[in-house]
């Protein structure tokens, strides 16, 4: 009764603070709980991206040598000119050298 009594003697205004006040409170405990998962999760993240980047950007480079190559050798074919072909030949056997090193890496990281 003494609390129904208080609570009855309270302005508005004390009302309005009391229930701001509860609010920001839950706010505050669920931001503490939001950053604390956050932050565990910062650290995998971390050790994942020194693994995953390196990874990608040598799948891509592959990608660029794949299509590379496949362009020179549509050059090799398509030119009638007989003094690229040697230009042509050596680009495409550097591309097919990339790639195959690179293939077995990818594997492994995979």
């Amino acid at each position: 009764m003494e609390m129904a009594a208080f609570w009855d003697n309270c302005t508005i205004k004390a009302k309005l603070l009391f229930g701001i006040g509860a609010i920001l409170a839950v706010f505050a405990v669920s931001s503490a709980v939001v950053l604390f998962f956050v932050n565990s999760l910062a650290g995998s993240a971390n050790l994942a991206l020194g693994h995953i980047l390196p990874m990608r950007a040598l799948a891509l480079t592959t990608q660029y040598r794949l299509t590379a190559a496949d362009d020179i050798a549509g050059y090799y074919v398509m030119d009638r000119t007989a003094a690229n072909w040697a230009a042509y030949l050596a680009t495409y056997n550097e591309d097919l050298a990339a790639i195959k090193d690179a293939l077995p890496q990818l594997t492994d990281g995979a």
